[in-house]
């Protein structure tokens, strides 16, 4: 499946390429030595500079992650990003779909899996491998997530709800905005249980997120833990590093730094630093985006 499947993306590639489309090779650096550099992967811009295709082999999300193989591939209609499409490694795929009011702001966004879907809707604690005849024979596409956003005239989010298909839950996220309509708190409801909250102050080129974390055991007994997201930004708008702290005594700390070329980010440096046996220990992963045409290549998104 591995080799198909980057097959399936270095042809097209090929196909991209003759229309003069950008492309870029995606590096991973791990720890601190620049000679440890890889290549994990290549991503293709229309020339709109919005990403059509990516192939990333043994990508990793964050430094302890094993490393993910996948490709992904983006429809388009005029500006808006309509679908992605995901190959996985082990021949499951994964599909997004996106959907806009006629102000074109998104109100819906519908995730699906192909895979061998079990026959009954009971979750399983075991794998396929331990129990292949509570599984279909075949792989088929189902809807395991459907979000909708409640949007003002401005596109500004109020309100947004999540259903899980294989789960009766319901998550729901309440959006609150301040005189400026700027983004003030964010509030995150599990079945009607409060499950987060999150509240924004700005400040000179920076603005930073509180955010409390409240889970609930089979007892109902609240546990609440509480961390600070702080968001550096240049003269211009554009995010140069985040920083997140969690309030605890283990005084652990994640930081992210972005370099840009133009107005693309072209290298992200991951820096986790937590205390072991009372000493300071830091973890960092690197990603460079080198474009084939010495360009940069399509800003990576901030998933923090």
């Amino acid at each position: 499946m591995k080799y198909l499947l980057t097959l399936y993306f270095l042809l097209m590639v090929k196909l991209i390429s003759a229309q003069q489309l950008e492309s870029c090779k995606i590096y991973q650096i791990e720890g601190n030595d620049s000679a440890n550099v890889k290549q994990v992967g290549m991503r293709v811009c229309n020339s709109m500079g919005k990403i059509s295709a990516e192939y990333l082999n043994h990508y990793k999300e964050n430094f302890r992650d094993t490393g993910n193989s996948f490709a992904d591939f983006y429809t388009y209609r005029d500006t808006l990003l309509i679908q992605k499409t995901r190959a996985e490694e082990n021949g499951d795929s994964l599909k997004w779909m996106y959907f806009y009011n006629v102000g074109r702001f998104k109100v819906r966004e519908s995730r699906y899996k192909f895979t061998y879907q079990q026959k009954d809707n009971t979750p399983l604690e075991h794998k396929l491998i331990d129990h292949p005849e509570s599984f279909e024979n075949e792989r088929t596409w189902r809807m395991v997530e459907d979000l909708n956003y409640k949007v003002d005239v401005l596109g500004k989010v109020l309100e947004r709800t999540s259903q899980l298909y294989e789960k009766p839950d319901v998550e729901k996220s309440i959006y609150e905005y301040d005189a400026a309509n700027r983004l003030s708190k964010i509030i995150n409801y599990h079945s009607g249980q409060l499950q987060s909250s999150s509240n924004y102050q700005y400040q000179n080129n920076s603005y930073s997120i509180i955010v409390q974390e409240v889970s609930h055991d089979q007892k109902n007994i609240i546990d609440t833990t509480e961390f600070i997201l702080t968001y550096q930004l240049d003269n211009i708008g554009r995010c140069i590093s985040t920083t997140k702290v969690l309030k605890d005594p283990s005084k652990s700390e994640f930081i992210q730094r972005f370099i840009y070329g133009g107005n693309r980010i072209i290298r992200e440096e991951n820096i986790f630093q937590f205390m072991r046996d009372g000493a300071l220990v830091s973890e960092k992963l690197t990603y460079l985006s080198m474009s084939t045409d010495l360009l940069p290549c399509r800003e990576k998104e901030n998933n923090f």
